[in-house]
């Protein structure tokens, strides 16, 4: 009789936890799926979480089926549960179903997302391309070599200047790896190179 009690009272709390827990997933999962991508930081999320909960719906799904059988049970032996956890309960099925539905539709809309975040990171690659640019031209400036020049303000120009090409370059690998990850061209930053080299 003790051990019913103790199911009565632990089965309501912890099919009410799972239930929270996968509806809190799913209702996350949805919202990030209908977000739409406006940089190309934000189509490589968007991208990159499609793929991620396409992987993840079905164990999502099983979770939700483990609830059901829990309430079931509750349902069965008259377990004592709060009446607004069994309202949220009727949500769940349709709250996951919800969640494939986003996948299908963002899944219908994959290639024009990889097209858009395309456009999105040739602007992008064009920005950095402009900026290797400044930094050529910058250490093109005779002012570094000529001997008369104050070299404490050579050194903190140098630094600088050094400190950019690394961001530039780490940028520049970041970009190859989004179009890696999404089997695009992957871009070629020769003159990024050839800055660096100097």
């Amino acid at each position: 009789l003790r051990c019913l009690d103790g199911i009565n009272e632990l089965l309501p709390v912890l099919a009410k936890k799972r239930m929270d827990a996968v509806i809190a997933e799913s209702q996350d999962a949805q919202y990030k799926l209908e977000i739409v991508p406006t940089t190309t930081v934000e189509f490589v999320e968007s991208l990159t979480f499609l793929d991620e909960i396409q992987d993840r719906i079905d164990g999502l799904d099983d979770e939700a089926s483990v609830v059901t059988e829990m309430y079931n049970l509750i349902e069965k032996y008259k377990v004592p549960t709060p009446p607004e956890d069994f309202a949220v309960y009727q949500t769940l099925r349709s709250t996951v179903s919800g969640v494939r539905n986003c996948i299908d539709k963002a899944v219908s809309e994959r290639d024009a997302n990889i097209d858009k975040f395309c456009t999105h990171m040739d602007k992008d690659i064009a920005e950095l391309g402009k900026e290797v640019r400044t930094v050529k031209q910058e250490a093109q400036d005779p002012t570094i070599l000529d001997i008369n020049s104050e070299k404490e303000k050579i050194i903190v120009r140098l630094h600088t200047m050094m400190g950019q090409m690394e961001d530039l370059q780490k940028r520049a690998f970041q970009y190859k790896t989004y179009q890696k990850n999404f089997k695009v061209e992957v871009t070629r930053f020769d003159e990024l190179e050839e800055a660096h080299a100097e």
